[in-house]
């Protein structure tokens, strides 16, 4: 229950005019003369004073009266009447084919209860009966394109996922309601890896342990997965020219050791941001944020790293270790894959905060209901009060 207007909830006090009218009429009595009133002894003839409340019915039907209007001016609010439209049931399943064999029965319950079911890959294909049939090979997730696509208001999300790190395209994704996870527990991991083209026959990946860079003859589309080109293009906009100095220094040093090349251009947004102030509202590109403000940790593009003027000598020589292993996440180049639990997969899910103009638009949902009651309330008041005379 909620009051859109509670202010006038002071109109409260005009309950208690009914009850004050009804108790000092109550005290008023009408002498009547008759023909053996001289008879009475003179102790019978002294009139009894005490509060009657009469017509009590009469006094409720008037106070009920100001109660549904004071009410009505109050805008009163029932959650309980407004009917939100069901959001709808819609399957996401990652393409792996161990996972499809895995949940078949629980895919193939959702088709038949025409449920809408999607392959989390890059075209958002729906997955048929047939599918489930004639397993496709396995291929590169695309969760966040799926999420972009779907009205987030109008669905619940089931997910079928093979729980491996590198299986996901994002860090974090910003989604309205939490997802439910459907978790595999035999799924292989996708088997090409992605990798950084620095020449024309070798590419730049990670080995098993995730911890070492190394360049690898470049034999074929087989060896690797997707191919993210080895040349960037970096918009700084960090405001402390000595900060940015030593920011530029260590994208420097990355370039000098892994021959990865860097292009800084002001003027574009490039394929890499760094900044310490506000972030971008639509973006798609990699953002290094030097800010240290935790709300810019809700999109799923922003690395949060320490402001230049908080580290020590030690943390700056670290710098370029950083900003490489924010890459490395953000273009999926990664080693032997890890297998995340549901708890930490649940957490990559981040609710959006809610629209603070949501309770503005509100509107009243009794109105209708408290005129009818009204009407009704004071049809009675009025047949009582022309039987009781007044």
């Amino acid at each position: 229950m909620q009051f859109l207007s509670p202010y006038m909830l002071w109109g409260l006090l005009a309950l208690s005019v009914p009850l004050l009218i009804h108790l000092w009429n109550g005290r008023k009595g009408d002498k009547v003369y008759w023909a053996a009133f001289r008879f009475l002894e003179e102790n019978d003839n002294k009139p009894i004073r005490h509060i009657r409340l009469e017509h009590w019915l009469l006094m409720a039907l008037r106070m009920f009266m100001l109660l549904l209007l004071t009410l009505l001016m109050a805008q009163l609010f029932l959650r309980f009447l407004d009917k939100e439209e069901e959001k709808k049931v819609v399957h996401l399943v990652e393409p792996n084919a161990d996972l499809l064999s895995e949940f078949k029965f629980e895919l193939a319950q959702a088709i038949e209860n025409q449920e809408p079911v999607f392959w989390l890959n890059q075209q958002l294909e729906a997955l048929e009966e047939k599918d489930l049939q004639t397993p496709r090979p396995s291929e590169i997730m695309h969760l966040q394109t799926a999420l972009n696509r779907l009205d987030q208001d109008k669905y619940n999300f089931k997910i079928y996922l093979s729980g491996f790190e590198s299986s996901f395209d994002f860090k974090n994704y910003l989604i309205s309601s939490s997802p439910e996870i459907f978790l595999s527990e035999f799924s292989s991991d996708f088997p090409f890896k992605n990798s950084f083209q620095i020449r024309n026959n070798q590419v730049l990946t990670v080995d098993r342990t995730s911890q070492l860079l190394e360049i690898n003859e470049y034999r074929g589309s087989g060896d690797f997965g997707k191919r993210v080109k080895g040349s960037f293009v970096v918009h700084n906009q960090v405001e402390d020219i000595k900060g940015k100095r030593k920011i530029e220094a260590a994208f420097q040093a990355i370039e000098n050791v892994y021959e990865l090349n860097f292009e800084f251009d002001r003027e574009s947004e490039g394929d890499i941001l760094i900044t310490d102030g506000q972030i971008p509202e639509d973006f798609n590109f990699m953002v290094l944020d030097f800010s240290d403000e935790r709300k810019n940790s809700q999109y799923p593009n922003v690395y949060g790293l320490m402001p230049i003027h908080s580290r020590s000598l030690n943390s700056l020589e670290e710098l370029p270790t950083e900003i490489l292993r924010c890459m490395l996440d953000f273009f999926d180049v990664k080693g032997e894959s890890i297998r995340l639990g549901k708890t930490e997969i649940e957490r990559k899910f981040i609710l959006k905060p809610k629209n603070e103009k949501e309770d503005k638009s509100i509107k009243a949902n009794t109105e209708e209901i408290l005129w009818i009651l009204f009407l009704l309330v004071l049809v009675s008041e009025r047949i009582l009060a022309n039987r009781s005379g007044l």
